[in-house]
């Protein structure tokens, strides 16, 4: 991880700005994961409740 001029400087300016910058792909990349995952979990169930829901119909 090469920190430039400008990094240093904001890192001066505040730490955990520094910090945030450096690692803001990976913390994005998972919260995306676990969003996709909580939408492909809630995808299931309401497939599941529509099945129950046909059932039920019948």
């Amino acid at each position: 991880m090469a920190i430039t001029k400008t990094d240093f400087m904001r890192g001066m300016q505040c730490p955990k700005m520094l910090w945030l910058d450096k690692h803001m792909d990976n913390i994005l990349r998972h919260l995306l994961g676990t969003f996709a995952d909580a939408i492909r979990a809630a995808s299931a169930e309401a497939k599941a409740l529509v099945a129950i829901k046909l059932k039920l119909a019948q």
